[in-house]
């Protein structure tokens, strides 16, 4: 093979290992300015400051169900951005502490966040998880949820589960009153689970993966299977990288910046899954309470097929049929 040849297979195995490069060691760009080739523009608020948000900022709130004005969201971003900051950059022994940290943070300094408003998660949307949960726990089954939030879904279980855990690293969302016999919440420190071994049969999580320190997730995802008794399942839900960034982000840049620390391909959360024992696994498609089970290499194929048309075109940050197709829905069975 002649030089020129090699150098052209250097490139192409270059190219291809950015292409598969964890998106959490990509530095994140700085705000956009008026003057980038991507889409993004300098937009004045009516105190007379600019926002440096992209041009389509009001499809991507509409899309969001986000009422906020360019000034907050972009305050957001700052303050967010920040925060992630702190993570990434800190130690494991750090981080024990410091997700509970930062999380309280930023819902005490921003009174309009989303979760604040009690927006992100609506009664419809619990509605037809609990519906699907029923369809894939069993009747009297120990249940874990991690990163409950604000417990609407644990509390919707409790009447078909023998023990219901809502278990998360804050308890600023859980809502005041007397809870069910069987409900507990369960306050972590982000990676350990204080369950004996074996203890429950189902542990499901939603939006939570992506929150974790890429190392974090495994051992969180080890610790999930140690607590799980054998015949067990983690449904895990999680936005997909092809279609990201899903966080504050997606105003601003092209990649998650901040909270999501790591959002997974089918393929990446695949092979964690293995890692940890999981090797059993299936992927749902599907909405509400009409979903179907297919083995997870069909995910990982469709994803491929799916990002290899998105290089060439805009990711679709507002179809929600795409963004919901696309999205990570794997089991794991133990």
């Amino acid at each position: 093979m002649n030089s020129s040849g090699r150098i052209g297979k250097r490139e192409t195995i270059t190219r291809r290992r950015r292409q598969l490069e964890p998106l959490h060691e990509r530095a994140c760009p700085p705000p956009l300015r008026s003057s980038d080739r991507y889409k993004g523009a300098l937009r004045m608020t009516s105190n007379g400051t600019q926002v440096p948000i992209k041009r389509d900022w009001s499809a991507i709130s509409e899309f969001c169900h986000d009422v906020r004005t360019p000034e907050r969201i972009f305050a957001h971003y700052q303050i967010e951005k920040a925060l992630a900051a702190q993570l990434l950059n800190s130690d494991q022994d750090a981080r024990l502490s410091l997700y509970a940290e930062v999380y309280g943070k930023l819902f005490t300094s921003l009174e309009d966040h989303p979760q604040n408003r009690n927006e992100y998660r609506d009664d419809r949307k619990v509605n037809l998880q609990t519906i699907l949960l029923r369809t894939l726990v069993q009747k009297g089954a120990r249940f874990g949820e991690l990163g409950a939030g604000d417990c609407k879904l644990s509390l919707s279980m409790c009447n078909h589960c023998a023990s219901v855990n809502a278990i998360d690293v804050t308890d600023a969302l859980l809502p005041p009153g007397e809870k069910p016999a069987n409900f507990q919440f369960v306050k972590i420190d982000g990676i350990h689970l204080p369950f004996a071994d074996n203890s429950l049969d189902f542990m499901f999580s939603d939006q939570l993966m992506e929150h974790l320190h890429p190392d974090d997730a495994v051992r969180q995802l080890s610790e999930v299977y140690r607590v799980l008794a054998p015949g067990g399942a983690y449904y895990c839900i999680t936005p997909s990288a092809v279609t990201g960034p899903h966080d504050i982000s997606v105003y601003f840049d092209n990649v998650a910046c901040g909270f999501h620390l790591k959002e997974y391909s089918y393929g990446e959360l695949s092979r964690a899954f293995t890692g940890v024992g999981l090797r059993k696994q299936a992927v749902l498609f599907g909405h509400g309470a009409v979903n179907v089970l297919v083995p997870a290499k069909i995910g990982i194929m469709l994803e491929m097929v799916m990002q290899g048309v998105w290089r060439r075109r805009s990711r679709p940050t507002t179809n929600s049929v795409l963004r919901h197709l696309m999205g990570i829905r794997l089991l794991g069975y133990k």
